[in-house]
């Protein structure tokens, strides 16, 4: 049995003794105190004005795509879709990245927002139209603000190949297995200082450890964005990244 069937298995025979509450999607977590004394003023002005931006969208015309989760898409909080324009829109970034393409929803949310003159390249080791539960069409990449990679840039050599786009980026969504190692691979090359990195899930069991081992200053947004976690980082390549 592999080890993601033995996590859902204990997860759910912990939830069933302890009498977690029902829902369409339960998760393990822990609560602990935060590492990390570093205050970001530029991290709490930023997200103070992503919610009020991700107050006034609407994405529910996506609805109509038909893909996995899209009648999630305009669920906020609880779901990032709104806020990751939000985010965008806040610190009026032109280049955004996305590790993680997935469904694509967090392509669409995030491509309704970028003006012409900006990009939103995204990165997975599977081509889009082979994901079963895609959102994404053809349409969505032909004015070329929305650009592809099938490429593992946790690899040192697959990311001095894309070093260039990471580099001037100036926004980063990391929503993929092996966010450590993405994230050492950004220090290496250099991501610009004060890009705004977002880091998925970091509730989650699998990935609280890195959460808490983040070095550099950041902020859990949490209950104003994904219910499975949401941290915002203000990255520098120059500091320690990990304690």
């Amino acid at each position: 049995m592999d080890t993601d069937k033995i996590k859902r298995l204990n997860a759910a025979l912990y939830m069933k003794m302890w009498g977690a509450p029902n829902a369409p999607h339960r998760e393990l977590s822990v609560l602990t105190t935060l590492n990390g004394k570093k205050h970001s003023t530029l991290l709490i002005d930023t997200f103070s004005k992503a919610i009020k931006e991700a107050d006034k969208l609407n994405l529910s015309k996506y609805e109509v795509r038909g893909g996995e989760n899209v009648d999630r898409i305009n669920v906020w909080p609880g779901e990032h879709y709104r806020l990751l324009p939000g985010l965008v829109k806040a610190i009026n970034a032109t280049k955004v990245i996305e590790i993680g393409t997935h469904n694509g929803l967090a392509c669409l949310a995030m491509l309704d927002v970028l003006p012409k003159d900006s990009s939103l390249v995204t990165y997975d080791i599977m081509p889009w139209q082979k994901f079963k539960g895609t959102n994404l069409k053809e349409e969505d990449f032909k004015d070329g603000r929305l650009v592809m990679h099938n490429a593992d840039v946790s690899n040192p050599h697959v990311m001095d190949q894309h070093a260039k786009v990471f580099q001037e980026a100036d926004m980063i969504f990391v929503d993929a297995p092996g966010r450590a190692e993405f994230l050492k691979q950004m220090k290496r090359i250099g991501v610009k200082e004060k890009c705004l990195v977002i880091i998925d899930d970091i509730r989650l069991w699998e990935h609280q450890k890195l959460w808490q081992r983040i070095a550099l200053p950041k902020l859990d947004v949490s209950s104003l964005s994904h219910f499975s976690g949401t941290g915002l980082v203000e990255w520098s390549s120059k500091e320690k990244l990990f304690y």
